[in-house]
């Protein structure tokens, strides 16, 4: 009876360290930077601030995890201009670090069309109305964490790119 318990306790052990794994870190170990920056787009476009999170470093989480997902939403609002599709434009490595340059867009308001540029500084000044749509880049810096990339920063960059 004493090794069914023990059988039984170990089997429980092992099935809550592969669960806290793949919740943890498995499920969050995407392959190259521009994947993790991918997932990452994709859970803030969904609204989906815990995993969005997932893909920041634990200093970015510890800091946004003190001030609430409210924080996170806000941080990302603020961030972030409401956007419809993601392209990769640039991935460079910087020693152990890597920048992956991003282009997001949405259609353009109506009211955006044939108006001037918003000023920089303002939300989305680093933005630029083209064919119908409002285009703005964002470069991600990026840092491996065990054995995964993380986002520890990310900044809005020039309307050129």
């Amino acid at each position: 009876m004493r090794s069914v318990w023990v059988g039984l306790l170990v089997l429980v052990f092992l099935g809550t360290a592969g669960l806290g794994w793949w919740i943890g870190w498995g499920r969050f170990t995407a392959g190259p930077p521009e994947a993790v920056v991918g997932a990452f787009l994709r859970a803030a476009q969904a609204g989906n601030w815990w995993t969005a999170q997932a893909y920041m470093t634990r200093h970015m989480q510890g800091r946004l995890a003190r001030e609430g997902f409210a924080a996170m939403r806000g941080f990302l609002a603020t961030r972030l201009e409401p956007f419809a599709t993601v392209e990769i434009i640039q991935v460079t490595p910087r020693g152990d670090e890597i920048d992956v340059v991003v282009r997001l867009m949405r259609p353009a308001k109506p009211d955006e069309i044939g108006s001037p540029p918003p000023q920089p500084g303002t939300h989305g000044g680093g933005g630029r109305i083209g064919d119908g749509a409002f285009v703005h880049a964002h470069r991600f810096q990026l840092q491996q964490e065990g054995q995964a990339w993380r986002i520890y920063q990310f900044e809005e960059v020039g309307a050129g790119i």
